[in-house]
């Protein structure tokens, strides 16, 4: 009793497990080499996932004489297959040609799992009705590719005419030629395009010469069977010959192909089937009866650096629905922070460029004012001829005459000179307060821009996840079909909704692009095409000032939103530039009223002169009288009084014309007080809200996403219906929508807020953020006493 209880604790014990643990000789044969890198990939993975699916019941164990190459020989293939089940309790075939070779033996004496199948027709493998071999001791993983989808999917994104379909040479040998022949014609005849088999030998320059001249599109049907070097040299070739190119594999695409569907599984999933097949043969269940296929993935994936090498433009529908590859790091697309954007908008912004002319010109009003107190003068010179009937020699008055004059005016005081000095400097002044709004203005609309393209291009990431959700989805119902769990309703269900959510996707792509456009409109298209902005949030340092305002130090309950309301109206009402810039039209238009009541009685001053001078006399006359002389100088000066006493009653019209723009803007400037007390209050509402939509939004998104899991299990399971996992799905991606924009929108809630103060930190110098941080302390101090 004692020796069954020790021998009982043994077994629960690690060292236990490993005593009475049964050794299970592992054989593996592949088309490649022993010391080929994708073998010495696989190899410890194949390893690790059986002894893992195992357990410790079973020690998996690979001998060295156990691991052998057929060289891309099926005839060697088969003779490793027979001097193996002498020795191995179980046997992996990895490579299309050697799983033809194994194919062909009678009798399967140990169980026997082939890697490498892609189509069970070409490649002769046992496949009934179910979806197993039906071979005693022998299944395989079915990682199918439909040839026909494939090349429907290339087509289109390129219409191509001559195809040209890129097979190792050495894989040759696993396919039926016959069978692959007829394939090829059916492909023809259906797809309406010319197809050419190219065999890759080790030269692959010279190999892919051999393709025809009037190739205009490639086909990689190729998965495992040349290293990332030798794709990589394939794919360079194309590109040096404008070829657009599509594979059967996904990982192809990092390498410099074109585009994939991408329907490879990856490494793990293929071998974790192999290791479940492992368990259940070693557990006593059939092979033969094990469902071959995996489920597949089908995403398209796209190269955009290889597209542009090649002056390829592809579909709307591929831009927005694939996933991009950028494999070339030397094309990196610009990313603008939001201060070099805001700094671009203050320099290039058209709408600034006009507003700061017009300052400019409001200058030169004001200079054109002050001209009229500088003198004028004015120099002319007449040559005159006279009939002899009016000569007079004793008046000087000579038959030919040339005579030179110089005038001069001086204003020495004018009413409405002088007005029109200070009328001119006012009207500069709210130009001046009319380009400050205008920065203001553009400033917020920079910022919403921005933060729209952040939106959008969050949207686009959600909306691409729940894309691939939806496809997860579809996948899970395939399965469920596929066990008798679920009808084919579900599937159809699922596939309406990847088709909705790769419409959404598209749509989100749309808004993300009218997004850029948006940003570079106002910044007159400078930004460089393509460019990208680099994402922001709270934490950066731009936005810093906005955790330093105190506002929220000071915000606890509705009387301090009272208080930092009251002191923010306070503020905009006396630096709002919009209500700045009526005040001082109003102060052209009292300067000008009094310029026009000044006018029934002030009269203006000028001091005139101006001189005449004689340069030379010709014809009868041109001498003067015996004892007289001639003057050629003459000059006079005086002062120039004017007084209008009647204008057609226009002064009394001015003036009253005056009083009514004084009333009328006086009117304005109260409307103006009253919205701006108003838009502050919305706008503190508003950040309010978008403060606390931050949290809420969070924990909403979280929640939403943990019950998308626990429903999507339950619907695994055949626990929920699909009903309620749609649902879920579209909550999960709302709440993730929600939280997503809270942050953008808490950030432009506050610049709204700063913008209707007129207001904006980044715009104001340290001095004037810290004069405005003692002004809200100190009016906070005073009015909370009270």
């Amino acid at each position: 009793m004692k020796r069954c209880f020790i021998a009982f604790l043994l077994c629960l014990s690690p060292i236990g497990q490993d005593l009475f643990a049964q050794e299970l000789s592992l054989g593996i044969i592949a088309d490649f080499s022993l010391d080929d890198e994708r073998l010495v990939k696989i190899k410890p993975v194949i390893i690790s996932e059986i002894q893992k699916t195992l357990g410790s019941t079973w020690q998996v164990n690979l001998a060295s004489k156990n691991l052998l190459s057929s060289k891309w020989d099926p005839a060697l293939a088969k003779q490793h297959y027979i001097s193996l089940v002498q020795r191995c309790d179980l046997i992996i075939i990895l490579g299309g040609v050697s799983s033809k070779g194994v194919v062909s033996v009678d009798k399967y004496s140990k169980p026997t799992i082939a890697l490498g199948i892609y189509d069970t027709d070409v490649q002769t493998m046992p496949f009934t009705e179910n979806g197993t071999s039906g071979v005693h001791n022998f299944s395989y993983v079915l990682n199918s590719k439909n040839l026909n989808t494939e090349l429907r999917s290339f087509y289109e994104i390129h219409e191509f005419k001559n195809l040209a379909i890129l097979v190792d040479e050495k894989m040759a040998g696993a396919f039926d030629i016959s069978k692959r022949e007829r394939k090829l014609e059916r492909l023809t005849t259906n797809l309406g395009i010319a197809i050419t088999p190219v065999l890759i030998g080790e030269d692959i320059s010279h190999s892919l010469a051999q393709m025809p001249e009037t190739t205009d599109a490639v086909y990689l049907a190729i998965s495992y069977e040349l290293p990332h070097g030798k794709i990589k040299q394939i794919a360079d070739y194309l590109v040096a010959k404008k070829l657009p190119s599509f594979s059967l594999s996904g990982f192809h695409t990092n390498l410099g192909i074109l585009a994939s569907i991408s329907s490879e599984n990856s490494l793990e999933q293929v071998v974790r089937k192999v290791a479940v097949m492992a368990d259940g043969a070693m557990n006593g269940e059939k092979l033969s009866q094990m469902k071959v296929a995996i489920n597949q993935k089908q995403e398209l994936q796209y190269n955009q650096s290889t597209a542009r090498k090649i002056n390829f433009t592809p579909p709307f529908k591929v831009l927005f629905t694939a996933t991009i590859i950028k494999s070339d790091s030397l094309e990196i697309v610009p990313a603008f922070s939001v201060q070099e954007i805001i700094q671009k908008s203050m320099q290039e912004n058209l709408q600034i460029k006009i507003s700061n002319d017009d300052i400019a010109l409001s200058q030169q009003d004001i200079r054109s004012a002050y001209s009229n107190f500088l003198p004028a003068a004015d120099i002319s010179a007449s040559a005159s001829l006279i009939d002899e009937n009016r000569v007079n020699p004793a008046l000087g008055q000579a038959e030919q005459t040339l005579l030179g004059s110089v005038a001069v005016q001086q204003l020495i005081y004018s009413e409405p000179a002088i007005a029109n000095i200070r009328i001119q400097k006012w009207l500069a002044k709210a130009q001046e307060y009319a380009t400050e709004q205008e920065i203001i203005d553009v400033t917020l609309d920079s910022y919403s821009a921005y933060f729209s393209i952040l939106q959008a291009k969050t949207n686009v990431a959600i909306q691409r996840e729940n894309l691939t959700l939806s496809r997860k989805n579809l996948e899970l119902a395939q399965l469920r079909v596929n066990v008798g769990a679920a009808s084919n309703a579900d599937v159809y269900r699922w596939e309406s909704e990847v088709a909705n959510s790769s419409q959404s996707l598209i749509e989100a792509q749309s808004n993300f692009m009218l997004a850029k456009f948006v940003l570079n409109h106002g910044l007159n298209n400078t930004l460089p095409e393509p460019f990208d902005i680099k994402d922001t949030d709270i934490g950066d340092e731009v936005f810093l000032d906005f955790s330093s305002s105190n506002f929220g130090k000071f915000i606890k309950n509705p009387n301090d939103l009272r208080l930092i309301t009251n002191f923010l109206i306070e503020e905009a009402l006396r630096v709002y530039p919009s209500k700045n810039r009526l005040i001082a039209n109003l102060k052209a238009v009292e300067r000008q009223l009094t310029m026009n009541k000044r006018a029934y009685f002030i009269p203006a001053l000028a001091l005139q002169a101006q001189s005449d001078e004689t340069f030379w006399r010709g014809g009868k006359a041109s001498e003067p009288l015996p004892g007289q002389s001639y003057t050629d100088t003459r000059w006079n000066i005086g002062l120039n009084l004017s007084f209008p006493l009647f204008d057609r009653n226009r002064k009394r019209i001015d003036v009253q014309t005056n009083q009514i723009q004084r009333k009328q803007l006086k009117t304005q400037i109260q409307d103006i007080d009253n919205s701006i007390a108003l838009n502050i209050k919305s706008k503190a509402i508003n950040l309010l809200i978008a403060s606390t939509n931050i949290e809420f939004s969070e924990k909403s998104a979280t929640n939403a996403g943990k019950n998308l899991e626990l429903v999507q299990n339950a619907y695994r399971q055949g626990a929920t219906s699909i009903i309620a996992l749609l649902d879920a799905q579209q909550a999960s991606i709302r709440a993730k929508l929600a939280h997503s924009n809270s942050v953008y929108n808490y950030l432009l809630a506050f610049l709204e807020l700063e913008g209707g103060v007129g207001y904006l930190h980044i715009l104001s110098s340290e001095e004037e953020k810290n004069e405005f941080k003692r002004r809200l302390n100190r009016f906070v101090l005073e009015n909370r006493r009270k």
